[in-house]
């Protein structure tokens, strides 16, 4: 079984890899490099894979020139139920368009890590904390 550490280092990986990204192409890039940390259905989410396309079939990344990076993350984790281990993660990062300040948020998720796959089986937004606070 995995122990709390090796979780929250896949959680680490698997938001790493969610919210670093610099155009429309490493934005869809994203779900290849968390597939093996995610079940097929967490892929198949449209709200953690949402397209980027806007109604005039244009990349809103590419066009807005946005950014996003993952800064930090704190981690809380419930003891094993069975094969399920429940999770919150407080995720910072920060986003900005070329040329702007970047804004610095922490979404609030909730995740089910299933031990017998070794793969998140839930993950799911559930906030959104604005601290307003410019980073550099």
């Amino acid at each position: 079984m995995m122990t709390t550490q090796g979780i929250n280092e896949k959680a680490n990986r698997l938001f790493q890899s969610l919210l670093n990204f610099n155009n429309s192409e490493e934005y869809y890039a994203r779900a290849d490099k968390v597939k093996d940390l995610v079940t097929p259905e967490i892929l198949a989410d449209k709200h953690l894979f949402a397209s980027d396309l806007d109604v005039t079939n244009e990349h809103k990344i590419d066009v807005l020139r946005l950014h996003n990076e993952f800064l930090s993350m704190n981690i809380y984790s419930s003891l094993p139920d069975g094969n399920k281990v429940n999770l919150i993660a407080d995720v910072n990062f920060k986003v900005w368009r070329d040329n702007y300040k970047a804004k610095q948020a922490t979404d609030v998720y909730q995740l089910t890590y299933n031990t017998d796959t070794g793969k998140f089986s839930e993950i799911k937004k559930v906030g959104r904390i604005d601290l307003r606070t410019d980073v550099d």
